[in-house]
């Protein structure tokens, strides 16, 4: 079963075995490894939709589950389309996909972290007229391109065609309505900020903010003077030209919003020469009088050499 059925199977772990039964400090070493597992995961799958770059009737989409315990997927297209439902399993400890196939049969996979930013995953079930089986290794390329390796892959006891396959996370994503409204405000107000339309994006920001990012030695304020400063900071930066920005997770708690996302900016310099900018951003807005206003930052760029 491809990728369509262990999509993105990231950020696994593995747990130290023994003869005997697990000591209490390896079974909380494994708890606290799968729930880093889990979390790396949700950073990595949820937000927008992938797409097989070969053939685009491949496509999943996750969003969170109960309470974000679980991560809930949708798989269309391929010989075997499915829902799974990604969580730790209580007894293995282990980050473990549980599969409902649209033909009524089950499955189950368990990833294992092979190296950084690649791992391998097995799934043996089952289906209605054969055994399903799946072997294969991911590796992430980027935050927004994986390649899978398809080792075996077997479906109702047919052999699917194996090799290497890219996967791309393209735009768009279900929002609740609360999500959606303050993603469109961070929308509008980057929008702003790029645009150098700097009276219209003050709107946007809270009075007491506070800015710091990995470019900056402190926090600043959003004191007039702060501002002023990077707005003449702001007109010797290069020009852009296109933008894009990929949601990862977007948490709502009654009047405080907690924003993780990644901003891609492509600029043409004063000789015309373009470079890309990818901005791992992290914001906090709070829900004033009915506008969302950004009250706090901490962005950082990513280097060519940064697996995130």
């Amino acid at each position: 079963m491809s990728f369509t059925r262990t999509l993105l199977a990231a950020v696994a772990f593995f747990t130290t075995c023994s003869l005997g039964s697990p000591t209490v400090a390896q079974e909380k070493t494994a708890t606290a490894d799968g729930q880093v597992a889990f979390q790396s995961l949700a950073e990595l799958v949820i937000g927008g939709v992938w797409v097989r770059t070969d053939d685009d009737q491949y496509e999943h989409s996750y969003r969170w589950g109960i309470d974000e315990k679980f991560i809930c997927r949708t798989a269309k297209g391929g010989p075997l389309p499915d829902v799974a439902t990604i969580g730790i399993d209580p007894e293995s400890k282990q980050l473990t996909w549980w599969f409902f196939n649209q033909d009524g049969s089950l499955g189950k996979s368990i990833s294992k972290l092979e190296k950084e930013g690649v791992w391998s995953f097995e799934q043996s079930s089952e289906g209605n007229t054969g055994d399903n089986s799946y072997k294969g290794l991911v590796t992430r390329v980027d935050q927004n391109t994986i390649k899978e390796e398809v080792l075996e892959w077997i479906v109702n006891g047919e052999k699917q065609e194996i090799g290497t396959l890219i996967w791309k996370r393209t735009q768009g994503r279900d929002f609740a309505r609360e999500q959606k409204e303050v993603w469109d405000t961070l929308e509008t107000q980057v929008a702003l900020d790029l645009k150098k339309d700097f009276d219209a994006e003050k709107k946007h920001l809270h009075p007491k903010a506070s800015y710091w990012g990995d470019r900056s030695p402190a926090p600043v304020s959003a004191s007039a003077k702060t501002y002023s400063y990077y707005e003449k900071w702001s007109e010797g930066q290069d020009e852009v030209v296109a933008h894009q920005m990929i949601p990862v997770t977007v948490v709502v708690v009654d009047d405080v919003a907690i924003i993780n996302f990644y901003l891609h900016i492509l600029t043409n310099d004063d000789e015309g020469e373009q470079e890309e900018l990818i901005i791992r951003g992290h914001n906090t807005w709070k829900k004033e009088n009915g506008h969302w206003l950004l009250l706090a930052t901490y962005n950082t760029v990513v280097s060519s050499d940064d697996d995130d």
